[in-house]
């Protein structure tokens, strides 16, 4: 009964119907800062970029997917938080400029 409450919640935080006070009073999982869907990079290496799937943090990491070169899909990936930043904007290509 009661994870199937928490299991609730994190659906509802996860399509942001509730908000992260909500979650954290549930004393469920915690929640990144990023927001899905947000571009972010690793702190050290700005080319690498990720895509938020999930802002919660599930055993210190949040699901995120980046495109592989090798097989051509979206891959997923789990990451530590702590390493990652918003990606600055690019800059798009205008060849008439």
């Amino acid at each position: 009964m009661l994870q199937a409450i928490k299991s609730r919640i994190r659906n509802l935080v996860i399509t942001e119907k509730v908000t992260k006070f909500v979650a954290k009073v549930f004393l469920m999982t915690t929640i990144s800062n990023f927001k899905n869907g947000d571009i972010v990079c690793l702190k050290h290496d700005m080319t690498k970029r990720f895509v938020v799937e999930n802002n919660l943090v599930m055993n210190g990491r949040i699901q995120l997917s980046y495109f592989n070169d090798f097989s051509g899909v979206m891959s997923p990936a789990l990451i530590e938080p702590k390493y990652l930043i918003l990606a600055p904007k690019q800059e798009q290509f205008c060849p008439f400029k």
